[in-house]
C-alpha cells in the first residue's frame, strides 16, 4: 500500500469516528441525573416558564431528534448556543480553545525535550547513578497528582523564589497581544510586542512544565524501554564489532529504530495533557477550555459540555492520525501490515 493511499484510508476512517464520538458524548451527558431546567430556574418558576424554556432550547424534544440536530449543526460547525452564557458555544470555544493548545502545545515540548533524551541516557548507562537517580524521580513523578504538582509548584517558585510570575496568562498591567491566532505568545511575535511576549512566555513556564513533567515520566519509561530492546539486537552487536564509535552507533542505528514506538505514544501523551490541562488551568487560571469545561458541568450546560467534549476528541483523534502518518513513514512495514 502507497503512503498516499494509507493516508487516505486514514481519513475517510475518522468520519464514523467522529460521529461515534459525539454519539458518545451526547449519550453520556444526557444520563446526568440532573434537570439543566432546575439548574437555571429556581423550583418556584411557574410551569409555563419551564415549558418556555425547555421549548427554547429543544430539550422538550426526544433525545434521538435532539441529536439529529446537534449532528446537522455539528456538521456546520455548529455546537448549538450555552444555556448559561447564551453565546454560541462555537464562539465560546474560539475564545477559550486557544489557551489551552498553547499549553498542552508547550507541555508536549517539555515532555519531547526532556523525555526522550533522558531515556536514552538512562538505556545506554544503564544501572548506573543517573539511570538509578532518574527511576527514583520519575517514580515519585508519577506518582504525584498533578494538582498536588501544581500547588507545589506555585509555592516554591512564586511565593518562596519569586522565580516565575503568578496565576495567569499574562500580567495584569500589559495589554494582550492583538488577536491573530489566539496564542499570545505566538500573537506578540508576529505584532513584535515584545512586552507581551516577555510576560506570556514567562506565565507559560511552571504550568508547562508542571503539566509536561506529569507526562515527561511515562514517555522517558517508553523510551528506555525501546531503546534498551534495541539495543541488544543483533545489527547493533554488528555495527559495534565493525569499528563504529559506540555513540555513532547508538545515534544513527539505535536510536532512530527506538524512536518508531516512541513516537506513537506522543499522540497519546497529546490527549493526557489536553485532559490534565482541566486541573492545571484551574490552578493556575489559565483561562482555558479546562475552566469553561468545568463551568459547564457545574451548571449542567449540555451544549458547553458536549462542545468541548467533541473538540477535545477531534483534536486527539487528528492529532493521533498525525502520528500515525508518521509512523508508516518512518516505517513503511506498517502500512503494510508487517
Amino acid at each position: 500500500m502507497t503512503l498516499q493511499a494509507y493516508v487516505l484510508r486514514r481519513v475517510l476512517l475518522l468520519v464514523p469516528m467522529i460521529v461515534g464520538i459525539s454519539l458518545l458524548t451526547f449519550v453520556v451527558s444526557h444520563m446526568v441525573p440532573a434537570d439543566p431546567v432546575s439548574a437555571m430556574l429556581t423550583d418556584k418558576a411557574r410551569p409555563e416558564t419551564v415549558a418556555a424554556f425547555r421549548e427554547q432550547w429543544g430539550l422538550d424534544r426526544p433525545l434521538p431528534e435532539q441529536y439529529l440536530r446537534y449532528l446537522g449543526g455539528l456538521l456546520r460547525l455548529d455546537f448549538g448556543v450555552s444555556i448559561f452564557s447564551h453565546h454560541p458555544v462555537a464562539d465560546d470555544l474560539a475564545l477559550y480553545l486557544p489557551a489551552t493548545l498553547e499549553l498542552a502545545t508547550t507541555a508536549l515540548l517539555v515532555t519531547v525535550f526532556l523525555g526522550i533524551p533522558l531515556g536514552v541516557l538512562t538505556a545506554v548507562y544503564r544501572e548506573s547513578w543517573l539511570d538509578r537517580v532518574v527511576r527514583v524521580v520519575s517514580l515519585l513523578g508519577a506518582s504525584a497528582p498533578i494538582f498536588w504538582l501544581a500547588i507545589v509548584g506555585l509555592l516554591v517558585f512564586y511565593s518562596w523564589l519569586d522565580w516565575v510570575p503568578g496565576p495567569g496568562r499574562i500580567d495584569a498591567r500589559i495589554a494582550a497581544p492583538q488577536t491573530i491566532t489566539g496564542l499570545y505568545t505566538v500573537d506578540s511575535l508576529l505584532t513584535q510586542n515584545w512586552d507581551a511576549f516577555g510576560s506570556s512566555v514567562r506565565h507559560l513556564i511552571l504550568p508547562a512544565l508542571v503539566l509536561g513533567g506529569n507526562q515527561m515520566v511515562y514517555l522517558l519509561r517508553v523510551t528506555r524501554s525501546s531503546v534498551l530492546e534495541v539495543l541488544g539486537q543483533e545489527y547493533v552487536r554488528t555495527a559495534h564489532a565493525k569499528g563504529l564509535g559506540w555513540w555513532t552507533v547508538v545515534y544513527r542505528h539505535a536510536v532512530p529504530n527506538a524512536l518508531i514506538p516512541t513516537v506513537a505514544y506522543l499522540g497519546l501523551s497529546y490527549g493526557s495533557l489536553l485532559a490534565g490541562a482541566v486541573v492545571t488551568e484551574i490552578v493556575f487560571a489559565w483561562p482555558g477550555m479546562g475552566r469553561y469545561a468545568l463551568q459547564g458541568t457545574t451548571r449542567l450546560d449540555f451544549p458547553a459540555i458536549v462542545g468541548v467534549t467533541t473538540v477535545i476528541a477531534v483534536i486527539y483523534v487528528a492529532v493521533n492520525l498525525v502520528v500515525d502518518v508518521a509512523q508508516s513513514f518512518m516505517d513503511p512495514r506498517i502500512r503494510l501490515g508487517r
